[in-house]
């Protein structure tokens, strides 16, 4: 073997090593799973705000309870809600939208960054959107983003959100980077052996 081979060899090991040592405590796991809320509201509209029971004129939602209906996956135990405020429908970020908390204190909370009204007739209003989960549970990521979607109708309302795409961890990055490199510096130095 070249002393260059040895030496990309020795390189790519290293860093192999460096990355398996360091990857289970480099990296805490993405929020994932979804929670589902349920409870009762009322809607405003108007100048002033006024309460109005056809929906395609509320611009304001006040949530008057809720409360956890399901939790899944890091959701699972978060039972316990500790705010839940009011949305308007013109303007956002809402931060936070909720906060809820576990038996052992860990908390939850969501930011909504963006939405859209999808559906807002005199019965039923539909928005979705986009925001940012926050954990105070030092196993998880402290923020992951997310989808949430609302719904309310005569009913009542329920109010969701669901995990988002799983992102690579920086080591595993790294290693798959220095392999590639590894096979691009071997692959030339062969070719330049056969020239």
């Amino acid at each position: 073997m070249g002393r260059f081979r040895i030496k990309v060899l020795t390189s790519v090991f290293l860093i192999a090593s460096f990355c398996f040592v360091l990857a289970p405590t480099a990296h805490a796991t993405l929020i994932s799973g979804s929670i589902g809320f349920g409870g009762t509201y009322k809607a405003y509209g108007g100048d002033p705000l006024e309460q109005v029971f056809d929906l395609r004129q509320a611009t304001f939602i006040d949530i008057l309870s809720a409360s956890v209906l399901t939790g899944d996956g890091d959701f699972a135990g978060y039972n316990i809600v500790e705010a839940y405020n009011d949305m308007t429908l013109v303007s956002f970020p809402i931060s936070p939208l909720w906060v809820v908390r576990n038996g052992s204190g860990d908390t939850m909370s969501f930011t909504v960054t963006s939405f859209a009204v999808t559906l807002q007739t005199a019965t039923s209003l539909t928005l979705t959107g986009t925001g940012i989960m926050t954990s105070s549970n030092s196993e998880l990521e402290a923020t992951s983003g997310g989808n949430w979607t609302f719904t309310a109708n005569a009913n009542g309302n329920s109010f969701t959100w669901s995990d988002s795409a799983a992102v690579p961890e920086p080591c595993t990055l790294l290693l798959l980077g220095g392999g590639f490199m590894g096979c691009a510096i071997f692959a030339k130095r062969r070719k330049i052996k056969a020239s």
